[in-house]
């Protein structure tokens, strides 16, 4: 695979979560990118992937957006009325989550695993293989947005479903999954999320497919795991702290 960032044979820690609240997933997606930068440079610090759902009604906008735009753009009934809406610690446009899971991809810079020469659009290439093939275990045919083929959308869109990317999942001419990303010192955190299509599978096939074809297609073993007291206490405090709060949320 000459665009894999991975060293076939890499262990990951995969962390499988119940449907939560919208500020806890972004705290605990945060937790888990301090404490792998945090490491530093110990060679012992693994890749972790995070398979997570929502508590009903959630929406995340990405970290650069200002809210009264996302409020005043969007037409109504995009939104659930019920919505609740949390600013992202990665960028993008604004993602309204369904039943599919999102996911997150916490990767070490010094962990043996990352070939730092490939970056985040070598991880975006790396987690859009891994989305169409598990939708295809699925046994639904998708491809990644090809530019020469399909016109990307408005750059002003403030919908992630609405703009196109390269590596982005399409399925009957639609946009499934979107990927968004953050660089700290040590460590990079991938955020993605993938819909359920046209309802035709269900949530818990999907998380499955998605573990399986990461292991396939990047040539890791995953191990279940649960996250470490540090990062338990860290996202608690994050969650009080900025992701629960307004001044958080409508800081722009």
């Amino acid at each position: 695979m000459n665009d894999s960032v991975m060293k076939p044979g890499s262990n990951w820690r995969l962390i499988l979560d119940p449907p939560q609240a919208a500020a806890t997933n972004m705290a605990v997606d945060e937790a888990i990118l301090r404490t792998t930068a945090h490491a530093g440079a110990a060679t012992n610090t693994v890749p972790s992937l995070r398979i997570y759902r929502w508590m009903p009604g959630s929406v995340s906008i990405g970290y650069s957006q200002k809210m009264s735009d996302v409020l005043g753009g969007l037409e109504p009934g995009v939104l659930p009325d019920d919505a609740s809406i949390v600013r992202r610690p990665t960028g993008g446009a604004t993602v309204v989550h369904d039943a599919g899971p999102s996911f997150s991809l916490v990767m070490p810079k010094n962990s043996g695993a990352y070939r730092p020469h490939n970056g985040i659009t070598g991880l975006y290439a790396l987690l859009g293989r891994c989305v169409t093939e598990a939708l295809g275990r699925l046994g639904l045919s998708v491809t990644l947005w090809d530019r020469t083929k399909t016109k990307r959308a408005s750059t002003n869109s403030r919908l992630c479903a609405s703009s196109l990317c390269p590596y982005d999942a399409i399925y009957k001419g639609r946009k499934v999954a979107g990927y968004a990303a953050r660089r700290m010192r040590g460590a990079t955190l991938v955020q993605g999320y993938v819909t359920l299509c046209d309802g035709s599978i269900h949530a818990d096939d999907l998380i499955d497919a998605m573990a399986a074809a990461v292991v396939h297609v990047a040539g890791v073993k995953l191990a279940n795991h649960i996250l470490t007291e540090e990062e338990q206490e860290l996202s608690a405090r994050l969650r009080a702290e900025k992701y629960a709060l307004k001044e958080w949320n409508c800081k722009r």
